[in-house]
Formats: structure tokens, sequence, C-alpha cells
């Protein structure tokens, strides 16, 4: 009886010790920090870009269409940070051509535009379905070369020369988002582009409208 006894006791010392070892591996599952990646956005969007200044592109070019892609991650409800592209074309006006020019054939060529950036974005109320936000971009601008050259009485004339440097650019604009799905969200945004020491492009403005996809 002794023999059964002392079982008893160890055995339900050994249970004891378990639920404790177990009580504090649980205990410890529950108190260990569950690492949450923060939310993510990619954006598609399409509108159109208009030159504003300075004269050299803006007397003989026009708006052109134009489309982006961003990559957004949450740093917090409010704040986004990311990457994106934008690629698009302003259009060679021939009739201002030739009401500068009166006799000579025009030369048409497009600009092409492409802008890669860095992106800041602060959506000012972000649990509301319609939502203003606020978008600041750094990065850099590049326009597609353009030249109409003649050699007239031996002497080089030059109509238009857009050289196609690559220019740093600062961007500021404001927009409205519209929750269509816990997925999907509508945007529309219009911003200013500004070309950092460009005497032939200055700003553009860009308003374009598109969809906002999260990733979770």
């Amino acid at each position: 009886m002794r023999i059964v006894g002392a079982l008893v006791v160890l055995l339900f010392i050994l249970g004891g010790t378990a639920n404790g070892q177990s009580g504090t591996a649980d205990s410890a599952r529950v108190l260990r920090p569950t690492l949450r990646l923060p939310g993510s956005d990619i954006v598609i969007a399409g509108g159109g870009v208009f030159p504003v200044s300075h004269s050299a592109l803006t007397e003989l070019w026009g708006p052109g269409a134009q489309a982006s892609a961003a990559f957004y991650v949450h740093v917090n409800p409010m704040v986004a940070l990311g990457v994106g592209l934008e690629a698009g074309f302003l259009k060679f006006s021939v009739s201002a051509f030739e009401e500068k020019y009166p006799g000579l054939p025009p030369k048409v060529q497009d600009l092409g535009l492409l802008h890669l950036f860095l992106g800041w974005r602060y959506t000012i109320v972000p649990s509301a379905r319609f939502a203003p936000y606020l978008a600041a971009s750094l990065g850099a601008v590049k326009l597609s070369r353009a030249l109409y050259q003649e050699t007239i009485n031996g002497k080089r004339v030059t109509y238009y020369e857009i050289p196609g440097r690559t220019r740093l650019a600062l961007g500021a604009g404001i927009g409205v988002s519209y929750i269509l799905s816990r997925v999907t969200v509508l945007e529309a945004e219009g911003r200013a582009l500004y070309f950092h020491n460009d005497p032939e492009a200055g700003i553009c403005i860009t308003a374009r409208a598109g969809l906002r996809f999260n990733i979770f």
C-alpha cells in the first residue's frame, strides 16, 4: 500500500509539473508578438499631361496622354511610401509651328516623357469612404530629344531644339479616393511636376484617374 501511495503521489507531482510547463508554453505563445507586415497598394491610372512652362516647350507642344503605375506600402493608416513610373507624350502642334514659321514645312516630333519617382501619400481621413489625400514625389524625369535645323546660305538655323536631358523632378498634388470594395478603390488626382534647372521644360501638370488595389 505504501508503494501504491508513493506512485500516486509521484504521478500527481509529475502531472502538476507537466501542466505548469504547458501553461508556461501557452503563456509564452500568447505573449509572443506576432509579426504583421504593413498593407500595400498597387495603383494603375491614366490621363493627360499639360505643359505650363517654358516657352521653348509650350509654344510648339501641347497636351498629351499619360499612364502610370505605382506601388505603395503603408507606414500607418494615414501615410504611405512607394515607388512609381509614369510614361506619356506631349503632342507637337503643326498649327502653332505654321503660325510661327509661315511657309516652312513642319517637322512633326511628339515628345516622349518618362518619370521614375519615389512617392509619399497622406490620406486625411483614411476611414472615410470618400477621402481626400495629399501627394508628393521626388524622382528623375526625361523628355525625348527633338531638333529641327536647316542650313541656309551656309548658316545653320535652329527652329526648335529640345535636348532630351534627364532632370531632377519634384512633384506635389492633391487627389480623392472612393472605396468601391475591400480591395478596390477609385482615385482621381492632379499633380504639378517641376523640372529642376531645365531651360526648355519648367512645369507640367498631370491629371489622371484610375484604380488602387489593396494588397493584404
